[in-house]
């Protein structure tokens, strides 16, 4: 192999690095909420621990009709984050959140 190809094969590998790089950033990074202030608001007034997820315990008795905890916790994670609840509150009708919990 020539030096020039070998400097050329090291520039791809640099480039392919770099942008695996800045692709495994962006998916580390939550992308920011459409509707912070009431989705927020909700969480901190649902969240009774203070850690800023809610957890089963915390929307007991709050689930949507036919959407088992399960299905709300999109990363599996075992509790909701901002994201979570306000794919929840915008994709679902948003009045099971009015219910008084039993």
């Amino acid at each position: 192999m020539s030096r020039a190809s070998l400097a050329e094969a090291g520039l791809a590998l640099t480039l392919a690095a770099v942008a695996l790089a800045m692709a495994a950033a962006r998916l580390s990074s939550p992308a920011p909420l459409h509707h912070p202030g009431p989705t927020l608001t909700l969480l901190h007034a649902l969240d009774r621990d203070g850690n800023g997820l809610l957890n089963a315990d915390e929307l007991e008795g709050r689930e949507p009709p036919g959407q088992p905890w399960p299905r709300l916790d999109l990363d599996g994670s075992g509790s909701l984050d901002a994201r979570e609840l306000e794919v929840a509150m915008t994709s679902l009708d948003p009045t099971w959140l009015l219910r008084a919990p039993p």
